[in-house]
């Protein structure tokens, strides 16, 4: 077995050889800015020395002295200003660096919770911690909660009664859900190699265990955290990438209540007597794969008035109100994020991208435009100037070239018309003569090809001229009405749109009517075909329904464009496991 010597004045440590030596190791290779060590009552002297040393090592951190309540003494190795702070008695720590670490041990912890009746679970999600300890089998075996994205650290100290030697392991432990097993996992070392092939066991920590242990697969973590020797101590250690994603992959025993609703591609959902709603379409295939991954269960079901959720009120309707009052435990559908949404639910990393914009109507071609429209009227102005200008130039030309002799202006535009037709026979003598009529040749030749090939193809497939092509065009227009549907983000993004003419169409054009905020999207489609109606809608869900449908087409483009996917309750654990996923 490899292990470290202590440094002079370290082995003093009783129960915890090498503290020192282990913490500068742990501390540096993390880069930690703020080193807070957390003491009350029990292993107070043991936590003392630690804070004395870390400040004799000339670590470049900041190193803080906490106490449950009153002044604490603070002393910093950085700049080595001293002060004062008050800690509250809830311990909701505020730290001023980037990468700030808690340390303790495992018999402050439990003083804590006894004495203050404080609980780390929410303290452990927001900082990393470390607990330093060599009983981990009576902590764990307490009722307490470590959520899944705890950022807890147990440093166990397996010395065997030898103070001039420490073998530390290190271990994590979190839950699916407060009432299901705690799953601790080994993740590291110090001072000795860790031994592959010695898994521990459940019998290890009792019979039956209160929680599930097993051993980390170095393999998979070793990419992002290599094995490394420092010199300054000389132990051998092996620590964890500081993401804990990978390694919170069993979820057993965890029930999930899945809220759902249809809106293709992205979900396509069927009944289902087990499931209640079976989720199809991609997301949710994805969530089925992350099902299998991490080992947990679901039923999913829609909400009772098929809205995504809006707030009307005070009150949210949809998806977002059953998930705000605790009726479901993640929506999985085209859930696009909004300001509103965001202040009551939790989002995860979009699974899509939504668009929105407007469809009408299809117009009624008009046939006898398809000759004139072809060039819009500035064109249609150069082209009357170039043959003005063509007809005089001709002329000069006749009339300078034939030395004094006059032609009729008639017939210099006679004949130059003609060219422009493709007709006509002129006797052309000199060179200047021949260049010019070769350019009002070419010139007539190619604006009459481009003409007879567009002329062609807008009479086989006419073009369509739509009303208007945006908002503001709608706004002019004053002979549409413009709908919503009910219950989706567009009619937030509307009703709190900086822009003048949302604001415009939305106070004198939805809100006037409210038959104009729809139930569902067919009944949204339905109008459009039947009605003077622009309907807002998400292009994805127009394309997939409705791209053979030639009664309808989409103007101006898209309006809003925003991610959209999973989404969770507020400052839920499942988020940090979902987007890892």
């Amino acid at each position: 077995m490899i292990t470290c010597e202590c440094l002079q004045g370290t082995k003093d440590n009783k129960g915890y050889p090498c503290l020192t030596e282990f913490l500068l190791d742990y501390l540096q290779h993390y880069s930690y800015t703020e080193i807070h060590i957390v003491v009350y009552q029990q292993d107070q002297k043991i936590l003392e020395k630690a804070f004395l040393s870390l400040l004799r090592s000339g670590i470049t951190a900041t190193v803080v002295m906490l106490r449950p309540s009153g002044v604490i003494p603070v002393a910093s190795s950085g700049d080595g200003t001293e002060g004062s702070t008050m800690l509250p008695k809830n311990f909701a720590f505020l730290t001023s660096g980037e990468m700030p670490v808690f340390l303790t041990t495992f018999g402050t912890i439990s003083s804590l919770q006894d004495a203050f009746d404080w609980s780390f679970s929410r303290a452990s999600r927001e900082a990393t911690w470390v607990f330093i300890g060599q009983d981990m089998k009576s902590f764990l075996s307490k009722d307490s909660y470590f959520p899944l994205d705890n950022k807890i650290i147990f440093a166990q100290w397996n010395n065997q009664n030898n103070s001039r030697t420490a073998k530390i392991d290190l271990w994590e432990a979190y839950q699916a859900a407060p009432h299901l097993t705690k799953i601790a996992t080994k993740v590291g070392y110090w001072g000795s190699p860790l031994r592959h092939n010695s898994n521990p066991s459940s019998s290890s920590f009792g019979s039956p265990p209160a929680f599930k242990l097993t051993t980390l697969d170095r393999g998979a973590n070793s990419t992002n955290v290599p094995e490394e020797k420092k010199k300054e101590t000389g132990a051998d250690y092996f620590f964890p990438s500081g993401n804990i994603e990978p390694r919170r992959n069993d979820l057993t025993g965890l029930h999930i209540r899945c809220l759902t609703d249809t809106w293709e591609p992205f979900t396509d959902n069927q009944p289902d007597a087990e499931y209640g709603v079976k989720i199809g379409g991609f997301m949710g295939q994805s969530f089925d794969v992350i099902r299998d991954l991490l080992n947990f269960t679901y039923t999913c079901r829609q909400a009772p008035d098929r809205q995504f959720g809006d707030k009307i009120n005070g009150s949210w309707t949809g998806l977002v109100g059953e998930l705000l009052n605790g009726r479901g435990d993640v929506i999985v559908t085209a859930l696009d994020s909004t300001y509103e949404r965001t202040q009551v639910i939790d989002f995860c990393l979009p699974s899509g991208v939504i668009e929105y914009g407007l469809i009408i109507r299809r117009p009624e071609p008009e046939t006898w435009t398809n000759y004139t429209r072809i060039m819009d009227l500035s064109a249609w102005l150069v082209y009357l100037c170039y043959i003005v200008i063509s007809c005089l130039l001709y002329h000069i030309f006749v009339v300078w070239a034939d030395h004094g002799q006059t032609q009729p202006l008639a017939d210099s535009v006679f004949d130059i018309m003609s060219l422009h037709v493709n007709q006509g026979d002129i006797a052309v003598e000199g060179a200047s003569k021949r260049i010019f009529l070769f350019v009002v040749v070419m010139t007539s030749w190619l604006t009459l090809t481009f003409y007879t090939s567009v002329l062609i193809s807008s009479l086989t497939i006419p073009l369509i001229n739509p009303p208007f092509k945006d908002i503001a065009g709608l706004l002019k227009v004053k002979s549409y009405d413009m709908g919503l549907q009910k219950g989706n983000s567009e009619v937030e993004r509307f009703r709190t749109s900086k822009d003048p003419a949302i604001q415009e169409a939305w106070s004198k054009i939805v809100m006037q009517n409210p038959a104009n905020l729809v139930q569902t999207a067919e009944e949204g489609i339905r109008r459009v075909m039947e009605e003077s109606f622009a309907f807002f809608l998400e292009s994805g869900y127009y394309f997939y329904h409705n791209s053979n449908n030639c009664s309808i087409i989409p103007v101006g483009g898209t309006v809003f464009r925003y991610g959209a996917g999973i989404a969770v309750q507020m400052d839920s654990p499942l988020r940090l496991i979902l987007n890892y996923q």
